[in-house]
């Protein structure tokens, strides 16, 4: 979501773990998304003419229900699905 409201300025990784089966392993949430129905869209203060909103508004809600869960092998962004501008990227 920091790329959305940052309107592009930071830039989400493609996030892959690979584990080694004789290892333990174990994740510890240090941020949650926000509440369902909260609007994400881009700071107003990073909107310009120059650099209009990469992003349509969008609810946490919708973002989960447009992403494809079973799709771990693709390197296309779920946020792509709101974006406002296409990217060549």
């Amino acid at each position: 979501m920091l790329q959305v409201m940052s309107n592009d300025l930071y830039r989400s990784v493609v996030h892959r773990v690979v584990m080694k089966s004789d290892k333990f392993r174990s994740s510890l949430v240090l941020a949650a998304a926000p509440h369902p129905q909260a609007i994400v869209r881009p700071a107003p203060q990073l909107v310009t003419e120059q650099r209009p909103s990469q992003y349509v508004p969008f609810t946490m809600e919708e973002y989960f229900s447009r992403m494809d869960f079973l799709a771990v092998n693709t390197s296309k962004c779920h946020l792509d699905k709101f974006r406002s501008i296409p990217t060549s990227a």
